[in-house]
Order: C-alpha cells, then sequence, then structure tokens
C-alpha cells in the first residue's frame, strides 16, 4: 500500500483526491512498516513533487519523481544514490546522494556537466567503483 498510494503528515490512511481506490497515508504507517519488516528506510516513488523529491516522516520516508516536468508541470526530478556505509550508519539521505535535474531543454551542457561531476565525486568519496 505505501508504494502506490499518497503519503500524508496526517496518521493513518485517508481517502485521497485522486480517487476512490487511492489512499494516503501517515508517519504511523511508515513507522509501523518499517518496524514490521526490519528497515530504516522506505524510497518510494510514483508521486510528483516539485523539487524531484521529498524527504517526510522524521526522514524515515523518501519520495522521488524522476521526471522533469511531468505533464506540462513545472517540476524538477531527482535520482538518489546510496553508498553502503550510508545505508548501514543511518545517514543514507543527506545532501549529497541527492541530484535534482530540469527537464532536457532547460539542461544545457553546463549543467550536465555539473551532474556529472557530481556524480563523480560522490563515486569517488565513497569509493563506488563502474
Amino acid at each position: 500500500e505505501l508504494m502506490w498510494n499518497d503519503s500524508s503528515p496526517e496518521n493513518g490512511f485517508s481517502p485521497n483526491q485522486r480517487g476512490p481506490d487511492v489512499k494516503s497515508f501517515g508517519p504511523d504507517v511508515t513507522l509501523k512498516f518499517l518496524k514490521e519488516n526490519d528497515l530504516s528506510l522506505v524510497v518510494r516513488s510514483h508521486d510528483v513533487r516539485h523539487e524531484g523529491y521529498e524527504v517526510e516522516h522524521d526522514n524515515r520516508l523518501v519520495t522521488v519523481f524522476s521526471a522533469p516536468a511531468y505533464c506540462g508541470m513545472a517540476n524538477k526530478a531527482a535520482f538518489l544514490r546510496f553508498a553502503a556505509k550510508d545505508m548501514v550508519d543511518g545517514t543514507a539521505v543527506k545532501d549529497d546522494n541527492i541530484f535534482q535535474f530540469e527537464a532536457r531543454p532547460l539542461m544545457t551542457a553546463k549543467k550536465v556537466a555539473v551532474l556529472r561531476r557530481r556524480v563523480r565525486a560522490f563515486d569517488k568519496k565513497h569509493g563506488v567503483q563502474r
């Protein structure tokens, strides 16, 4: 239910404006899911976020949306890149793990180069081999 429904700041499950088969879930639902499955973080998608991502529910839920300018909207897109040590020590979501980008017509060669440098720097810092 967490993956295909939408997050909410309100506890529990509640109706959702997207239709009768879609619900909203709150921080208590996220926490219960994490405890029952011995996890510390849920990363999900399928839900547009203006900045391309959003960290919610006491940093235990991250929604990532990778389609910039979705259906003509002005949203950015994002992707996350984690290093194994970040997953172990519970610091998975940090600024240098989040890569935001805009729709391609707005992505100049300079912006693409900056994004590539950030990914390479992340890889080098965390010993990621390609």
